[in-house]
């Protein structure tokens, strides 16, 4: 609203609308930057990241036998959660904070541990 504001009353040219434009794309674009978008299908769980900007700068797709733990945080995993794996390609664990929502419901956490995955609950 500042930014909206300052454009109506100085004109976008002034140094306080560039300054507020300014600072608006740099927050978008570190958010687009840090976008995880998750998807299980199959045997495989996917993990792309960065939303329009930075889109698919890194996909990977990890067999679900190489999952090593899920960690749910806040109310049965609404808020976030943390997830280790192992990738094959380049022999390394590799630690990823999602921010899950609805994701992550009972019948997921019940697979999950069915399968002898470490799913830790806050």
């Amino acid at each position: 609203m500042p930014l909206l504001y300052t454009v109506i009353e100085t004109g976008m040219t002034s140094g306080a609308s560039l300054f507020l434009l300014m600072i608006a794309v740099l927050f978008y674009f570190r958010l687009d930057f840090h976008f995880i978008s998750v998807q299980i299908k199959d045997k495989n769980f996917f993990l792309r990241k960065g939303l329009f900007i930075f889109k698919n700068r890194r996909k990977v797709a990890v067999p679900l036998s190489q999952l090593i733990s899920l960690r749910l945080n806040g109310n049965d995993g609404d808020d976030d959660c943390d997830i280790i794996y192992y990738d094959g390609t380049n022999t390394s664990f590799y630690s990823e904070s999602i921010a899950t929502g609805k994701v992550f419901d009972n019948e997921f956490v019940n697979d999950a541990i069915s399968n002898k995955i470490a799913v830790f609950k806050r």
